[in-house]
C-alpha cells in the first residue's frame, strides 16, 4: 500500500473511532453550556498516583475567563478511571471526560505501527480560543499560570504561543538533579525562536499555553510525528513564542515515560520533525529571504548529522540526500568532513568551487 493510502486509512479510522466516542455523564452538564476562553487538555493513562495532583493544580487556578478541562483516559486498569469519574461528578461546571476503550483509541498501520488517538481526540474535542496541555503525571504550581499566560497572548496577536519555566521532580514530587532540564530554560527565550527550536527542543508542553489555531495548522497535521515538538515549530513557525521564566509547573521524570522509554525511536522521530520543517522554512521564500545565513548553517548541520547517524537507514540517507541536493543555498554551509561524502549530490561546477575536484 502507499504512504498516500496508509495515511488515509488512519485518517478514516480516526474519524470513525472518534464518533464512537461518548461523553462521560452526557454532554448536557454546565461545563457543556459555557463557552470557554482556555481549554485545558489532560491525556492520561495509568496515573492512578498522579491524576489528584494534576487535577488539583489546574482547579485551583485563578482567572477572569471561563475554562474548561478535557480529560482523555485512555482505558487505564489501576484505578486512574474511577479518579477521573469522581473529579468529573465533583466539578460539572469545570470537566468534560471522556474514557477510551484501548481496542479503539489505537491503530497498527500496514507496517505494524501503533497510532494512538486519545491525544488527537481530546484536542479535536476542544473549545476554547486557546489550549494549555497538562499530562496526567504532571502538575501546575502556580494559581496565576493560565491568567499570565493568556493576558499576554490576548494583547499580542502575533504570538502563538507563551511557555514558562518549570521544576522537575520524581514520582515523589520530590526535585531532582536538573542539569539537563536547566539547560533546556537557559536556551528559552522570546520572538523569533524557531532557528534555535529547531536545533533541539527547550520547551515542555505542561508550560505551555498557545492558540487552538496551531494545532489546526496543516504544518502540524502533516507532520511526520505528533509529537509535542512538532506542536512547538508549527507554533514559531507561524508566530513568535513568549517565555515567562516562572516557574509554574513540575515535569515528572519516571522511567516507563515515553521519552525515557523509547528514546532512540523518539530521537529518530525528532530527527524526521528537523527536516520537515527544516525543508518548509527554505520552500518560503518570504522567510528565507534577507535572512539567515546561520538558519541555512543550522539546516546544513542537521542534515549531514542525519546522514553520519543514520548510515544504515536507507530512508533517512535518502530524505536528507534529497533536501541537500535540492537547496543549493545550503551546499555552501556543508561541514568539511562531509563534502567528499556527499559530493555525488551536487554539480561538477559546485564540485570545482568546493574544492572538491
Amino acid at each position: 500500500m502507499s504512504i498516500k493510502g496508509q495515511e488515509n486509512d488512519v485518517k478514516q479510522a480516526l474519524l470513525e473511532r472518534f464518533a464512537l466516542q461518548k461523553e462521560y455523564g452526557g454532554d448536557d452538564k454546565p461545563v457543556n453550556k459555557i463557552a470557554p476562553l482556555v481549554s485545558i487538555t489532560v491525556i492520561t493513562y495509568r496515573h492512578r498516583e498522579y491524576i489528584r495532583q494534576c487535577l488539583d493544580g489546574i482547579l485551583m487556578q485563578q482567572t477572569k475567563f471561563p475554562y474548561e478541562i478535557i480529560i482523555g483516559e485512555d482505558g487505564s486498569d489501576d484505578g486512574t478511571t474511577e479518579i477521573c469519574k469522581e473529579y468529573a461528578d465533583r466539578y460539572p461546571d469545570k470537566i468534560r471526560l471522556f474514557i477510551r476503550d484501548r481496542s479503539l483509541s489505537q491503530f497498527k498501520d500496514s507496517n505494524g505501527k501503533t497510532i494512538r488517538f486519545n491525544g488527537i481526540w481530546t484536542r479535536m474535542s476542544v473549545k476554547g480560543t486557546y489550549v494549555a496541555w497538562c499530562e496526567g503525571d504532571d502538575y501546575w504550581t502556580d494559581p496565576l499560570k493560565l491568567q499570565k499566560q493568556v493576558d499576554f497572548l490576548e494583547s499580542h496577536p502575533d504570538y502563538t504561543l507563551c511557555y514558562t519555566g518549570f521544576k522537575v521532580v520524581d514520582k515523589h514530587s520530590k526535585d531532582l538533579p536538573a542539569d539537563k532540564y536547566n539547560k533546556m530554560m537557559a536556551e528559552s527565550r522570546s520572538g523569533n525562536v524557531f532557528p534555535q527550536l529547531l536545533k533541539g527542543n527547550f520547551i515542555l508542553t505542561c508550560t505551555t499555553c498557545f492558540r487552538k489555531e496551531v494545532f489546526l495548522d496543516d504544518l502540524y497535521n502533516n507532520a511526520p510525528h505528533t509529537l509535542d515538538y512538532s506542536m512547538f515549530l508549527t507554533a514559531a513557525l507561524t508566530g513568535k513564542c513568549h517565555y515567562i521564566p516562572d516557574k509554574t509547573a513540575c515535569y515528572r521524570v519516571l522511567a516507563t515515560g515515553q521519552m525515557h522509554s523509547n528514546s532512540y525511536n523518539v530521537l529518530k522521530a525528532c530527527d524526521a520533525l528537523q527536516r520537515y520543517f527544516g525543508e518548509i522554512w527554505l520552500k518560503k521564500p518570504e522567510l528565507v529571504k534577507g535572512s539567515h545565513l546561520k538558519m541555512r548553517r543550522t539546516i546544513a548541520n542537521l542534515l549531514c548529522m542525519q546522514l553520519k547517524h543514520y548510515r544504515d537507514d536507507i530512508k533517512v540517507q535518502a530524505d536528507a540526500k534529497r533536501i541537500l541536493k535540492t537547496y543549493r543555498s545550503l551546499w555552501p554551509w556543508i561541514p568539511v568532513g562531509m563534502l567528499h561524502p556527499i559530493g555525488e549530490l551536487i554539480s561538477n561546477r559546485t564540485k570545482r568551487m568546493l574544492h572538491l575536484s
